[in-house]
């Protein structure tokens, strides 16, 4: 059985919504946008004022945000999941595998993995961000090339 969210609750993970939406300088407008709410709704989240959410909205949610749900929903453990980038530009492929015990959801597709890449970038060493860099240039030389091979 789902647990049911009382007032104290929804307070506390509208105020880490906020906080968690502060400190990665996000609009309203855009925190909602990102989970599928309108603004006006996402404010009553955030205030603590949406009644009809539950447990399973939060998770939601979270979820969109990968963010970890137990900080959002108790409080516990940090915001954001940890992620391990592997970069391999002879390969061609980027892997992100995540060291939260929980689990994370799967990135299914470029843009969830290049959102996935961009919330993490300050956790990254200088290094891995370097290499992130090179992949980055690798990549947009090839489709300059094929692009180019495609008009001549």
């Amino acid at each position: 059985m789902e647990h049911m969210i009382d007032d104290k609750e929804r307070i506390e993970v509208g105020r880490r919504l906020k906080e968690y939406r502060k400190e990665n300088r996000l609009t309203q407008q855009k925190m909602a946008s990102m989970i599928g709410y309108s603004s006006p709704y996402y404010s009553l989240i955030e205030n603590g004022k949406a009644v009809n959410v539950n447990q399973r909205s939060f998770e939601k949610i979270a979820n969109k945000l990968r963010i970890n749900s137990s900080w959002l929903l108790e409080g516990k453990g940090e915001p954001v999941i940890d992620y391990i980038f592997g970069i391999d530009a002879l390969d061609d492929t980027i892997s992100i595998e995540t060291n939260n015990p929980s689990g994370s959801p799967s990135v299914s597709n470029s843009r969830e993995l290049l959102y996935t890449i961009l919330l993490n970038l300050p956790k990254l060493k200088t290094e891995e961000l370097d290499l992130l860099i090179e992949f980055a240039k690798t990549q947009k030389e090839m489709k300059q090339q094929s692009q180019n091979r495609l008009t001549d």
